[in-house]
């Protein structure tokens, strides 16, 4: 007698469950790629005590007869494929057939079911992979199924969950991504009888991150929208500011699928070099469309990963998507003309605009209303007094060490400043008979970069001296 056996339906079903269904979170997962493939635009997810007793999974997609509603639960049984060729241009998420048969090995399952077209739906009853109960049921249109016992057949498969709150992050995680994949459905999330997560399924990716991680991630986003053929890389990155010390939130979609890959991850990090601290990540949110003739979704039980045909082009899609994303909103360094001043396009300026100097006439700082000549001290410095006596004619420096070009610009600070002599003629000044040599100490103090300034105030002072009495 041979030892080679044919194993039957029950034993491969359960096999097949083992891959599939690991825990309560993968069978809301396949229940839900089932809904969005049958085009609902509202799906409703309940649970209790962490999806080990109860699970329900409500939609408006298209429904089933009753004739597909009695094969759905069959092994290999789908609506996605057909013919061989149809494994080049998948659309769907899901295509193998394996789910529901899979679910049905391992928990009791019911059914409702009922197209538009229909006047009465169906109702079916599951228990290990075979249908025990069929009937007529006014539902509404769609489909909801329920689960419940998940693994009462599997005891050793029991024992590795964890705790229900455990079990329901888990859930809640995989409805967080099917939230940010797919804005266009409204999505509720119900937890021990608690509404958790809702969302409009309005289309707006934006808002379905407002949803899931709140509004101060939402207002720290940038629009990413880059296309590289056959790669288009829609989305949206966070800033530097909401960067986190894991990668919990950094998500892809392959065609609206979510996805798990080292070589995007590497992509993206790597367009945020320099940008983020140590031990920090950003925020990703990102989709990449493309012709599924060049990938290869079939390499995983559970459809996690994928295979792209030109992983470099891959690569370089992504990092460029996200490279330009950040330099759209990054303030960019402009060099003004004549002047040594740069200007950030995102900060006001509020610099104030250099003077531009005449050196060939002495220009106040102030307008000074010219005092009596009997009021001025030929000769003599400044002082405080003085210049408060003087009934506000003038404005003197109060600080009377001050260089002299806080009252003439042009004269370079080598000597005291003195004060303006007026007559029906001319305007004289009085001066000291030899002027401080000029040196690269008054050339800092000036904000001179060279002594070409130092020196023309050198030569400005014997024209003026020559024009004294």
């Amino acid at each position: 007698m041979g030892i080679i056996n044919i194993l039957t339906t029950d034993v491969s079903n359960k096999i097949a469950a083992g891959e599939v269904v690991e825990r309560p979170a993968s069978v809301i997962k396949e229940l839900v790629e089932n809904s969005i493939d049958a085009g609902a635009k509202n799906i409703t997810v309940e649970i209790k005590n962490g999806g080990i007793t109860y699970m329900r999974v409500a939609d408006d997609g298209v429904g089933m007869s009753k004739e597909d509603a009695s094969i759905a639960f069959l092994r290999h049984a789908t609506s996605k494929i057909k013919n061989p060729s149809d494994l080049d241009a998948i659309y769907t998420l899901g295509f193998r057939g394996e789910a529901l048969s899979s679910v049905a090995a391992v928990a009791h399952i019911d059914c409702f079911t009922k197209r538009r077209e229909d006047e009465t739906g169906t109702y079916l009853h599951i228990e290990d992979a075979a249908i025990t109960d069929t009937s007529a049921a006014g539902v509404p249109n769609g489909t909801t199924i329920t689960v419940q016992r998940l693994f009462y057949n599997t005891p050793a498969r029991m024992k590795f969950l964890k705790k229900d709150a455990t079990e329901a992050g888990y859930i809640s995680s995989l409805m967080e991504r099917f939230v940010l994949a797919h804005p266009n459905i409204s999505f509720k999330f119900i937890n021990n009888g608690k509404e958790v997560l809702f969302s409009a399924g309005d289309n707006n990716l934006l808002n379905a991150i407002y949803v899931v991680y709140g509004k101060d991630y939402a207002r720290s986003m940038i629009n990413v929208d880059y296309d590289m053929p056959p790669f288009k890389v829609t989305g949206y990155v966070g800033k530097a500011d909401v960067a986190r010390p894991n990668r919990n939130m950094q998500h892809f979609f392959v065609n609206t699928r979510s996805v798990k890959s080292a070589m995007l991850i590497k992509a993206a990090e790597e367009a945020y070099k320099n940008q983020l601290m140590g031990g920090k990540f950003p925020v990703l949110i990102l989709n990449i469309s493309l012709n599924p003739s060049v990938i290869d979704i079939n390499v995983h039980p559970t459809k996690m990963e994928v295979k792209f045909a030109n992983e470099r082009q891959a690569y370089e899609a992504v990092y460029f998507a996200v490279k330009n994303a950040l330099f759209s909103t990054a303030p960019y360094i402009e060099k003004t003309q004549n002047t040594k001043s740069y200007i950030l396009n995102d900060i006001p300026n509020t610099a104030v605009k250099p003077v531009q100097q005449k050196m060939s006439e002495p220009v106040l700082h102030a307008e000074p209303k010219v005092p009596a000549p009997d009021k001025l001290v030929s000769g003599e410095p400044v002082s405080d007094k003085s210049a408060d006596k003087a009934d506000d004619d003038f404005v003197y420096p109060k600080n009377n060490t001050q260089p002299s070009h806080h009252v003439l610009d042009g004269l370079s600070g080598h000597s005291a400043p003195y004060l303006l002599k007026h007559n029906d003629n001319n305007l004289l000044k009085y001066l000291p008979d030899t002027p401080a040599e000029p040196t690269e100490k008054d050339s800092e103090a000036t904000g001179s970069t060279d002594m070409s300034a130092a020196f023309s105030t050198h030569i400005l002072f014997w024209s003026l001296k020559a024009q004294s009495p």
